[in-house]
């Protein structure tokens, strides 16, 4: 199930060597626990280790919230409008899932800001789940001069119902929680697992393995949806089951808070399972998720199907929809040209011309990455996931 490539070999990162003895002691292990530690190893992981420059240009990966505050800002007009569609309730908070350097949330909290009803009522607090030290030190900064009661949470399940109305983004969030890669058989569900190449010299130093036969933590990840029933054998399908459990807290929370709630997941992926999306990146480039453990970012694709069947009867899920069609219909072309018609340069124009085309590209950000929303109660007209287009007749 790889190949084994005659190179020569960089030195093992200290994720990649708790990995192989983990191995040596207890044999292959799931994808789940190998994303984990590539991520969140308290002093190695990817988003623990200070040495690693993870995001902007100079980093591995970029955001939309990165490229232009006008992502930020739409979507403050959305959760703004969710409100007021709720009552305009006296209290709100802010709650993000993984923010990054808190570019995104800083721009959302400056937008809704300037509506005149927002200034009516009070901005209780606004809670960061980040469980990274390095992560919010970066945050700290960014929200420093603004004024905000921030808090940091590890987890949901600190946050507790208030008589605040609750808004909760999640962006590039759900691609970096652990999945679990199976492949159906005739005998069933079967466990993709990473092992040590047999090699002693081989790089890529891991390898992807079968499981022998299906496992019960296999088996029951694949009877978990009635949609994966219908994957033909032979194929896989990536499952995680944390991002269906965070996706029920956020159901929970919302459903919980007597002024309501509306949540927005934003990520890359679609309703359908995703089959081999596991890669990582490194410079803004594509590379070999099993090479260089814990220094490169690892990700997979966001089943948002899958999110869709966690949450409870207490909410309702919305789209998804392409990032491009969401921020359309959300009026970025009346944005973009209040901010060219205050540029103070052709210089300045064209950059702001440059990052609307990016997150809007329809070969790119605009069509990978999907935008679902979430409401608290029974509505199911929300805009804009209720828009209809027109459809033309043939005279």
């Amino acid at each position: 199930m790889s190949t084994v490539a005659t190179v020569t070999r960089p030195p093992i990162t200290p994720v990649e060597k708790l990995v192989l003895d983990t191995i040596k002691a207890v044999g292959p292990v799931s994808f789940s626990y190998y994303m984990q530690l590539c991520l969140s190893h308290p002093t190695h992981g990817y988003y623990m280790d200070p040495n690693n420059a993870v995001f902007g240009q100079h980093g591995d990966f970029i955001t939309s919230p990165e490229i232009t505050q006008v992502f930020g800002e739409l979507l403050a007009v959305w959760f703004v409008l969710q409100w007021q569609n709720a009552g305009a309730p006296s209290n709100i908070r802010l709650v993000e899932l993984g923010p990054g350097r808190g570019t995104l949330m800083n721009d959302i909290l400056r937008a809704v800001g300037q509506f005149s009803a927002v200034k009516q009522a009070k901005i209780e607090r606004v809670h960061l789940i980040d469980s990274s030290p390095t992560m919010r030190e970066l945050q700290k900064k960014t929200l420093a001069h603004g004024g905000w009661d921030v808090v940091w949470n590890d987890g949901l399940e600190e946050i507790k119902p208030t008589d605040a109305y609750t808004m909760v983004i999640a962006h590039e969030f759900f691609d970096a929680l652990p999945i679990n890669i199976l492949e159906k058989r005739a005998t069933g569900w079967h466990e993709v697992r990473i092992d040590a190449q047999p090699e002693p010299d081989a790089y890529p130093r891991l390898r992807r393995v079968l499981t022998p036969e299906p496992t019960p933590a296999s088996t029951l990840l694949g009877n978990s949806s009635e949609r994966f029933k219908t994957i033909p054998d032979g194929a896989h399908v990536e499952i995680s089951q944390v991002g269906f459990r965070v996706a029920n807290q956020v159901a929970g929370l919302l459903a919980d808070s007597p002024a309501g709630g509306s949540a927005l997941f934003i990520d890359y992926g679609s309703e359908k399972p995703a089959e081999d999306s596991f890669r990582a990146f490194k410079d803004h480039k594509n590379v070999d998720a099993l090479e260089a453990p814990g220094q490169c970012d690892v990700t997979a694709d966001v089943d948002f199907g899958f999110l869709k069947e966690a949450l409870d009867g207490g909410v309702m899920a919305h789209g998804p929809m392409p990032q491009g069609h969401f921020l359309g219909l959300m009026g970025i072309g009346a944005r973009m040209k209040k901010l060219l018609e205050a540029a103070p340069s052709d210089e300045r124009r064209q950059a702001i011309v440059d990052a609307g085309n990016r997150i809007m590209d329809p070969a790119a950000m605009g069509k990978e990455y999907q935008v679902m929303g979430i409401t608290a109660g029974k509505t199911q007209e929300v805009w804009p996931f209720s828009y209809q287009p027109q459809q033309t007749k043939d005279v």
